[in-house]
């Protein structure tokens, strides 16, 4: 990086001509808080201002490549909404990681990449926006995006889409980023979601209860890795449960109680139980849908033609027969 390492720079007029930002050009030139981007520029390339303290910088529209760490660790910058530049087609791994003042991130009509194998499955990367690099330990998922409330997609766009403020793919089969600061304390995943990716749940402070719906099949590695979740429902759909899904779990010294339909999949996933033992200290499983000893019947009263069941989420449903 020519300015590589530069502590004592502050401001810096980059030429009106430029189109490219290479890899690490400002890296860790700590003190660099103003930087006028020319109008025509194309590509940021790899941690080319990873570490420094910008102060709301300007994405021109041109800009169509953000690359890896391009912004990673900017604590100052992108104060609020972060809308990314309209002819924007790739964000890769971590691109905004540690700018913890996003509460809000809209997606362009553009935008088909974020992060490297975001839909295949590759476990030793992350999307743009996550925060944890288990590969290396850099820093924790609570010390990344702890702010973001939101993510909005535009609905022109044909990669992603938004469900409530919550990231998925276009075809709302995998679950991709669930905002870290997003408001409520129950969520239950949409039906239609096959694939809950990497990362998904991380850093997810404010959500307590967690259920699956019943078209769920996969969970990858890492998903609930730093959150406060307390309950987890699963679904007997769940046939695939990939190692470490409890990494780094919990963040404050929260309890997670797994519940496991009896006999399936999930129950007998060796990868699920080795993770539940490895963090016995705050995570243990229940099985649930298991058949009383002795079953009621209810009978409507003349006047009435229904009734109405609650159950506790301690019981669940799940199994019963009325």
């Amino acid at each position: 990086g020519a300015f590589e390492l530069c502590r004592e720079l502050r401001s810096v007029k980059l030429p009106k001509n430029l189109k490219t930002i290479e890899a690490k050009t400002f890296s860790d030139c700590e003190e660099l808080t103003d930087i006028e981007i020319p109008s025509g520029l194309t590509k940021i390339y790899a941690q080319a201002f990873s570490g420094c303290s910008l102060i709301n910088p300007s994405l021109p529209k041109a800009v169509e490549f953000i690359g890896e760490r391009a912004f990673e660790k900017c604590r100052s910058a992108f104060k609020g909404k972060l809308t990314l530049p309209e002819n924007l087609k790739t964000v890769e791994s971590s691109a905004f990681a540690g700018c913890i003042n996003i509460t809000e991130i809209i997606i362009p009509q553009g935008l088909s990449s974020l992060g490297k194998n975001i839909i295949k499955s590759s476990y030793t990367k992350n999307t743009a926006f996550q925060n944890v690099s288990y590969d290396d330990g850099r820093y924790s998922a609570a010390e990344s995006l702890p702010n973001l409330k939101k993510i909005t997609v535009n609905p022109q766009n044909k990669y992603y889409t938004s469900k409530s403020g919550v990231l998925f793919t276009k075809d709302g089969k995998n679950l991709i980023l669930y905002p870290s600061a997003k408001t409520g304390k129950s969520y239950t995943v949409p039906k239609g979601t096959v694939t809950l990716t990497r990362g998904a749940f991380c850093g997810a402070k404010c959500l307590k209860t967690l259920r699956l719906s019943n078209t769920v099949k996969t969970i990858e590695p890492n998903v609930f890795g730093y959150c406060g979740i307390e309950k987890i429902f699963l679904t007997s759909s769940v046939k695939s449960i990939k190692k470490d899904v409890f990494s780094a779990y919990p963040t404050n010294g929260e309890k997670l109680t797994v519940f496991v339909p009896l006999k399936s999949t999930a129950d007998k996933s060796k990868n699920l139980n080795s993770c539940i033992a490895a963090n016995s200290d705050c995570v243990s499983k229940k099985i649930i849908g298991k058949t009383p000893k002795k079953v009621k019947t209810y009978k409507p009263s003349v006047k009435k033609n229904s009734v109405k069941l609650k159950w506790a989420d301690d019981d669940y449903a799940a199994g019963y027969k009325v």
